[in-house]
Parts: structure tokens; sequence; C-alpha cells
């Protein structure tokens, strides 16, 4: 077995194990949102203004008042670069 493929075979198997004994816990949309937009370092307005998402949405979404619909959650998704699998829960 080369090298690499040693490398990828153990890479893996720590993937693994990893999942199973310490799973990532699931964030919120709230978290998520609070944690990208401080990560950033902008305010919901500016945020509001770059992505057309309205200000009250992300308001309420970072109160937990509501979630986020699928247009959102694809424009909030293109603008911090993450997949939008990220902002769907469960």
């Amino acid at each position: 077995m080369s090298m690499t493929a040693y490398q990828g075979l153990l890479a893996t198997l720590a993937e693994q194990y990893e999942s199973i004994e310490y799973p990532t816990p699931q964030a919120s949309q709230a978290d998520l949102l609070a944690h990208l937009i401080d990560a950033r370092g902008i305010t919901q307005a500016e945020l509001a203004r770059q992505t057309g998402v309205l200000r009250s949405v992300i308001a309420n979404v970072l109160k937990g008042r509501r979630k986020i619909s699928q247009a959102n959650i694809a424009r909030l998704a293109a603008y911090f670069h993450v997949s939008p699998a990220e902002f769907i829960e469960g």
C-alpha cells in the first residue's frame, strides 16, 4: 500500500470514529446565522442590504421567532459561501 493510500485510509477511519464517538451537534438556524454574522463582522442591516433578506426577517430568525425560508436560505448560503444544507435543521 502506498503512503498516499495509507494516509487516505487512516483519515477515513479517523473521520468515521469521530463521527460516532464525538458527533457534531446540530446548531439552530439562529445560532448559525449569529455566528456567521459575527465572523463576518457585519451588522444585520448590512446583511439585509447585501442579500435582499428583510432586516425584520433576520432579526426574527436571530430571536428564534421564525425559521428561514428556502429562498432566504439560498441567499444567505451564497452570501456566506456555505452549503444551504448548513441552514436546514433536523
